[in-house]
């Protein structure tokens, strides 16, 4: 990341920072590549849609392209009071190409969480179709994975099922071995 990239970065995130929920962003950290997120965790949000529209217009000279209503899904994962956003990237265009984040596995989707420090933690994972269900009052990330995640084949379907715990995403597959 060149210097210059991390200094516009850093702007949008403290011009950001204080923004409430619905506000507009000044215009200085507008950015013609891409509609800033406007709610939790936004200044998270924009640090890491001003990274994908550097990365877009550098490797493929276009604008970002992207719906937020579409990209951006929020729960309360922590079940602190805080709604949590998550950023799915398979929503996430670079133009009107599918490829720059997406591949057989699916595309990144990063969970904002909130901290008790008052600030926001990215935890990645990946897939497509994800969507938050809650089981009781829990809510849970599903999504479709890769099948190799099930011991299969990409084409095979396997799912994945995500719940916060202990600070951190769990699933079914942690702390497992290899039993073979």
């Amino acid at each position: 990341m060149t210097a210059g990239l991390r200094l516009a970065l850093a702007a949008l995130a403290l011009s950001a920072a204080g923004q409430p929920a619905g506000a507009a962003a000044p215009a200085s950290a507008q950015s013609p590549d891409f509609e800033p997120w406007q709610g939790p965790a936004q200044a998270a949000v924009n640090a890491r849609l001003a990274a994908l529209a550097h990365e877009c217009r550098a490797d493929m000279n276009r604008a970002l392209n992207y719906d937020p209503q579409e990209v951006i899904i929020a729960a309360d994962f922590n079940l602190d009071g805080v709604i949590d956003p998550v950023l799915d990237q398979s929503k996430v265009y670079c133009g009107d190409s599918l490829a720059l984040w997406a591949g057989t596995g699916g595309s990144p989707v990063r969970i904002y969480v909130s901290n008790a420090q008052g600030g926001w933690d990215e935890h990645t994972t990946g897939g497509f179709a994800g969507r938050v269900e809650l089981i009781g009052h829990v809510p849970v990330w599903l999504s479709l994975v890769h099948g190799t995640a099930c011991d299969g084949y990409g084409a095979l379907p396997c799912a994945q099922a995500l719940i916060w715990g202990d600070g951190a995403f769990r699933s079914v597959a942690d702390g497992k071995t290899d039993e073979r």
